[in-house]
């Protein structure tokens, strides 16, 4: 049987969550979308979305947290490809690709570990991309030419963007989902916290210093990923909208954090996009959790976080300034 990670509470986030926004894309753009991301060999992501996804472009290393080696059994690989196979043999998906190796090292250096080119000449319509395990970060990887090169995760964020504003199309709009260890521990947040470069990152950093244990690295995480994303997004020419941040738990106790992120281009002719939320604003709101199959709100009398009306991703959506500025025009 598939490896799978697969929670009562990572399924209400994909099915009571995440599902609604792909209900809405593809109803939208009146198409079925293209994924790109980090399925298990179960694919249970793909499996619960796959009346709104057309094609899927997937990566899977083979044997998670050690350096990729050719030596290492393909067994996870090759069963992703045969779920995936199932899916296109019964309709339900048009086509897929799976590339052999860590999304980091194969983005970056541009090919797979059996030398399959990575390339995305279609606009892709939801990146899930589900850091959960507690992998270090940079990874080490050998490049083309044989050199020893690291590979950060975000910095393979940052570049799927990239290659994503550079494709001719005008209408790019677009859903990143995000799921990361609430202990990550990465070089790049670590030279985030100590290189604050605004007095809003040091008096946040200074509340959540404060804190202890989750209660701490939940919120100190969230803030550097909402600004890195942000600068990513909009240096790409793409306007983002983060929905609140969930921190749940996943298996054997391990504390998650799972982002939303909706990305819409807009034709800017100088500089970055706009971007109609901000730091501040976003990191006061009060983090989201999961009881059972509901969603709830996490309160911090210790903290000045404010309160968020509907824990509905389509109602938190539709009735923001985002979307009624840049979505509605």
């Amino acid at each position: 049987m598939a490896k799978t990670f697969n929670t009562k509470a990572k399924s209400l986030i994909r099915n009571e969550w995440g599902k609604p926004l792909l209900k809405f894309l593809s109803k939208r753009l009146d198409k079925k979308l293209i994924y790109l991301g980090l399925p298990s060999p179960a694919a249970e992501d793909i499996e619960d979305w796959i009346e709104f996804i057309d094609e899927v472009i997937a990566f899977q290393c083979r044997e998670y947290g050690k350096p990729s080696n050719v030596n290492q059994s393909r067994k996870e690989i090759l069963e992703l490809e045969e779920k995936l196979n199932k899916y296109e043999r019964q309709g339900l998906l048009n086509t897929f690709t799976v590339y052999d190796g860590y999304i980091e090292e194969v983005v970056l250096k541009g090919v797979d570990n059996v030398s399959k080119e990575f390339s995305q000449s279609n606009t892709i319509k939801v990146y899930n991309l589900d850091f959960c395990n507690s992998i270090t970060s940079p990874i080490e990887f050998t490049d083309k030419d044989g050199n020893i090169k690291t590979a950060f995760k975000f910095n393979a964020v940052k570049k799927l963007l990239r290659l994503q504003s550079e494709l001719n199309e005008d209408q790019q709009e677009f859903v990143l989902f995000l799921t990361i260890h609430a202990s990550f521990k990465g070089k790049e947040l670590q030279n985030f916290i100590n290189n604050p470069d605004t007095t809003e990152h040091k008096e946040l950093l200074k509340a959540y210093n404060t804190k202890k244990g989750v209660e701490k690295n939940a919120r100190i995480l969230k803030l550097f990923v909402i600004d890195t994303l942000q600068n990513y997004f909009r240096e790409n020419n793409f306007v983002p909208h983060f929905l609140p941040t969930i921190l749940y738990i996943g298996l054997k106790g391990a504390q998650l954090l799972h982002f939303s992120i909706i990305g819409f281009k807009e034709n800017s002719s100088v500089g970055r996009t706009s971007w109609v939320q901000g730091i501040g604003e976003l990191c006061k709101e009060k983090l989201i959790t999961t009881n059972k199959d509901i969603f709830e709100l996490i309160n911090d009398d210790t903290l000045d976080e404010t309160d968020i009306n509907k824990l509905n991703s389509i109602e938190l959506f539709s009735n923001s300034k985002t979307y009624k500025k840049v979505w509605q025009n």
